[in-house]
């Protein structure tokens, strides 16, 4: 008897620790594959989700974390990959969110939690889930930069061309330089192009493309120059140097095009010679002067009420403009009031006349409402808001962080959701979720 209530003990004390050491239903980790990066190197953030308890009807909300000190591209959306593992006896199907990350100064620099919400449902209420922080080690660049660095770190390919090797004197020509590479060349500035002296250069916008290997970034920059030469004859124009830091080696490399050779042929007679070319001498052959009548030269005709109108008409046309700028400036800031006022409910309208939508169309919707809500709010057309402007106009003001983070999710699971497999039980329980949010925003907003 003794011993079989011994045996009953033990049985409880190593069932209760198995209960404690088992991991519960759902948790998240995160990660980076470099924890000592230099300034500007690209570093692959993980997070990790694991669900023991099937979330798909739940579709959980992903937000990840201010990522202060970094420059942040993300890779995928949620989820990148899935797949089964087995922890402590159970079975866990892991989910991977990845983000390109590139630190913007040295020193120790902490990424907070992620966090992953479970929306409410009938078994249970709205629950947060947080990941680990990670503490990043990022090192300054060695010292002995070569000339032109423009703090480009990582591997990079560089290619230039113009689009035509011969022209007329007074025509441009265009040169395409195109940077590629494992680095945020996102942020790259313009190199710099030199030409001979008294050609003319006007620099054009950039254009940037990205690409994915292996959940690493590749990123595509081009820039374009046009260039109009002075002078014909055969030109070269000199070669164009990249510098930049390359981790794997630990040191500094430069890349230089080749230099390009253009032919310039001479202008037609009917051209205007380039600018800084010499003018011909004007002609001192003078032709004679014929003496007018002595009848011209006769007394000053006195105003009549005709001249007199006609001057005051300047003056009047002045003061109506005015007027009406005046009037303009007034309607325009009280429309803007009006825009800034209502920008809520018609977010919300939007939201309620699209809940009978299919999800895709739904999710849509959904990104339009919140883009309309911050161009009502900053009065701009929602053409020109993008992400970078909502994270400015949410930083300038007192919002806080845990709602500025909720509205970022919203937007990112609305894009998400427009190119995924999507249940409408997803879609209605992000609207449900983006109007609470909207709201929270517009009483954080309208604070004082």
């Amino acid at each position: 008897m003794k011993w079989l209530v011994i045996t009953i003990m033990l049985l409880l004390v190593c069932s209760k620790v198995r209960a404690q050491d088992a991991p519960t239903d759902y948790y998240i980790e995160a990660s980076v594959d470099n924890p000592t990066p230099f300034v500007g190197q690209q570093i692959g953030y993980t997070v990790r989700v694991y669900e023991a308890v099937d979330l798909s009807e739940t579709s959980p909300l992903y937000e990840p974390p201010d990522f202060e000190g970094l420059w942040r591209v993300d890779i995928q959306p949620m989820p990148y990959a899935q797949s089964p593992q087995q922890i402590n006896g159970r079975t866990y199907i892991a989910s991977e969110i990845r983000t390109a990350l590139y630190p913007t100064r040295a020193g120790d620099i902490t990424i907070a939690p992620a966090r992953v919400i479970l929306p409410e449902t009938v078994f249970r209420p709205e629950q947060q889930v947080e990941s680990n922080a990670v503490t990043l080690q990022v090192q300054p660049l060695p010292e002995g930069a070569p000339p032109g660095f423009n703090g480009a770190v990582g591997q990079f390919e560089l290619t230039a061309a113009l689009d035509r090797q011969s022209l007329t004197l007074g025509e441009p020509v265009t040169l395409r330089l195109t940077v590629r590479g494992t680095g945020n060349v996102e942020q790259l500035p313009p190199p710099e192009v030199s030409t001979p002296e008294g050609w003319q250069q006007f620099t054009t916008p950039s254009a940037y493309t990205a690409t994915q290997d292996n959940g690493r970034i590749i990123g595509e920059k081009v820039f374009e120059w046009v260039i109009v030469p002075n002078q014909p004859g055969v030109q070269e124009l000199p070669a164009i140097s990249f510098a930049y830091f390359d981790p794997a080696a630990l040191a500094y490399r430069t890349l230089n095009t080749a230099p390009t050779i253009i032919e310039v042929l001479p202008g037609n007679a009917g051209v205007a010679p380039p600018l800084g070319a010499s003018q011909p001498e004007e002609s001192t052959e003078r032709m004679a002067i014929k003496p007018a009548p002595a009848a011209v030269i006769n007394e000053t005709p006195s105003p009549t009420w005709l001249f007199w109108l006609l001057w005051l008409i300047p003056p009047a046309a002045a003061f109506t403009s005015a007027g009406w700028l005046v009037h303009q400036q007034r309607r325009s800031r009280n429309r803007a009031a009006i825009r800034r006022s209502a920008a809520l409910a018609r977010a919300e309208a939007q939201i309620q006349m699209a809940a009978s939508h299919s999800p895709q169309q739904l999710y849509r919707v959904l990104r339009e409402a919140i883009i309309s809500y911050f161009g009502d709010k900053l009065n701009a057309p929602p053409s020109r808001i993008g992400q970078d402007e909502m994270r400015r106009a949410l930083a300038e003001r007192p919002i806080p962080p845990e709602v500025s983070r909720r509205v970022l999710t919203c937007l990112e699971r609305a894009n998400e959701g427009q190119y995924g497999p999507a249940s409408t039980v997803d879609a209605r329980q992000l609207a449900r979720y983006t109007a609470d949010t909207l709201k929270l925003l517009d009483a954080a907003w309208e604070a004082k």
